[in-house]
């Protein structure tokens, strides 16, 4: 099964302004012609297809070869069809093809990357994505860093908030970072521990 791609510059054109029985033969024969444009068919037999008359198709035909002073392309005088063997040639197909196979490697390329953007979304989520140490991966950490941190303290602590940080209950990245910080907190207050007994 093929398909035709009508584009929405067909408003535009004069044919839009011309009568209905006009536009449904145009339509159809677009939908008939096979891939150099070329439409097989009979009179009787495009206008059976089309649902008009004989005469109905005929007055259309004849509209299609006759130049066209007041169509946008002025290729062949505005004329929208030749007469060949056995049938008709869609004038500009061809063109009109090429601009739809460039349309649909645009959409290809377009709907590739907005794809690519989300995999790498769904990727990059994933990689953030929090994995909740055990207590010997915080006891290990620890002793890597010699911060004298209570493995067991920081794993209830956390695990009784919900493994959150701030006081916004943001959920946690980076469990290392965050015993970065109570070490940056415990050194701190060693300081000022030590500041006080100075005083005194």
């Amino acid at each position: 099964m093929s398909y035709t791609k009508l584009f929405t510059e067909i408003i535009h054109s004069t044919i839009w302004t011309s009568s209905l029985t006009d536009k449904v033969v145009w339509i159809t024969m677009l939908a008939m012609a096979d891939d150099r444009g070329q439409c097989r068919a009979s009179v009787p037999g495009l206008a059976r297809i089309a649902g008009v008359s004989r005469e109905e198709c005929l007055i259309a035909l004849n509209s299609f070869l006759k130049p066209d002073i007041d169509s946008r392309s002025q290729e062949y005088e505005g004329r929208r069809i030749k007469e060949i063997d056995g049938g008709w040639l869609l004038i500009n197909h061809a063109k009109y093809r090429q601009l739809r196979s460039a349309e649909e490697r645009k959409k290809y390329q377009a709907d590739w990357m907005a794809n690519k953007r989300r995999k790498d979304k769904e990727s990059e989520k994933e990689t953030k994505k929090f994995i909740k140490p055990n207590l010997k991966d915080i006891e290990e950490y620890c002793l890597e860093r010699k911060n004298n941190i209570n493995a067991n303290e920081f794993f209830d602590s956390n695990e009784m908030k919900g493994w959150v940080v701030g006081t916004t209950k943001t959920p946690m990245k980076d469990w290392k970072a965050c015993i970065r910080t109570w070490e940056k907190n415990n050194n701190q207050i060693s300081q000022i521990d030590n500041q006080l007994e100075g005083i005194i």
